[in-house]
């Protein structure tokens, strides 16, 4: 018997255009800590240092340990979509309240 967790990532494999996904530059991959499938994207300015959010493509990133929100830092914009995990904005040159999301 198929679990739910099996049936959900069966739905959302057969949701995505692999051939459109390559297109774009991506590979199907799983994210998250269920492994759902989803097209992983490379933006062009990942990993570029930066201080807000206008900066990238993506997020502006906080690459390093959990900051307290309002502490200047630099960031890097964000390597790949989709996000997930946890992660700590930057915005304004300024960390903002960290996030985790699968």
């Amino acid at each position: 018997m198929e679990s739910s967790a099996q049936a959900a990532r069966r739905e959302a494999r057969a949701g995505i255009d692999e051939h459109a996904c390559r297109a774009k530059g991506g590979h199907v991959g799983s994210i998250g800590m269920f492994g759902s499938p989803a097209c992983v994207r490379p933006l062009p300015d990942g990993g570029k240092v930066c201080t807000d959010k206008t900066d990238c493509e993506g997020r502006c990133l906080n690459a390093r340990s959990l900051l307290p929100p309002g502490t200047a830092v630099n960031g890097t914009c964000q390597r790949e979509e989709p996000l997930d995990g946890c992660w700590q904005e930057v915005d304004g040159g300024r960390a903002m309240q960290g996030w985790c999301a699968d």
